[in-house]
């Protein structure tokens, strides 16, 4: 399984849900965002190519296992009840689920503060100043 990588635990699981609008969704998002932050956590390497100290962490990770660890919060958040259709809402919700699936292992300073930019850049959603945020937009400070 090592040498087949995390895609086709994802494709599997995206395969399954039960709500397919929602699990195209859920797929473009993947597209977006996990392989490059998996690849900047697990391997220390930018969307570029180019490598880099890889961030310290907490505890040892492997792609898959931080890709089950992804799966399992979204199955818990983005549940059939809560029929989750608006697409910046699902980007929040996975934004979330990324920063504590495979963000929550980096050891705190500036390894998660280095993840925490590099994920703010890849998504392209406003930053605010304000401490209180919604859909739409990721915050910019601690509150």
């Amino acid at each position: 399984p090592k040498n087949l990588g995390w895609e086709p635990y994802v494709w599997k699981w995206l395969n399954e849900r039960v709500d397919q609008t929602q699990g195209g969704m859920l797929k473009t998002l993947i597209n977006k965002y996990w392989a490059k932050c998996v690849n900047y956590v697990v391997e220390g390497c930018l969307p570029s190519g180019e490598y880099f100290p890889k961030p310290a962490t907490i505890v040892a990770i492997t792609d898959l296992s931080a890709t089950f660890q992804l799966c399992a919060m979204l199955d818990a958040l983005v549940t059939e009840e809560k029929n989750i259709q608006e697409p910046t809402t699902l980007e929040s919700y996975m934004v979330f689920c990324i920063i504590w699936s495979v963000g929550a292992t980096l050891l705190e300073g500036s390894h998660r503060n280095g993840f925490d930019k590099f994920i703010k850049e890849i998504s392209g959603v406003p930053v605010s100043s304000s401490k209180v945020v919604g859909a739409g937009s990721l915050p910019g400070a601690l509150p």
